[in-house]
């Protein structure tokens, strides 16, 4: 569908397609906010459900070398990437 807008020739198909793209951007935004919100929900439960044996496992966390936390960041992170990937 076409009309004129300004002088200029404007596709209703593209002004559609556009009007989506943004759409999609929003949606991006709002399920990054949504893992966000779901990692702090998460991340709560152990602190809120055992306190003491939380400040026992931050106590030996910050006792480890720095190539043991960076052994076990990476294992987190790969691992999330292939439950992501396993997901999608």
């Amino acid at each position: 569908m076409l009309w004129r807008k300004g002088g200029a020739l404007v596709c209703a198909f593209r002004m559609k397609q556009y009007t989506m793209e943004a759409s999609s951007a929003m949606d991006v935004w709002h399920q990054l906010a949504v893992a966000v919100a779901m990692v702090f929900i998460l991340e709560g439960i152990i602190p809120f459900v055992a306190p003491g044996r939380w400040q026992n496992l931050v106590r030996v966390m910050a006792e480890l070398d720095n190539r043991t936390m960076r052994a076990m960041g990476l294992f987190s992170m790969l691992f999330g990437l292939a439950l992501l990937y396993l997901v999608n």
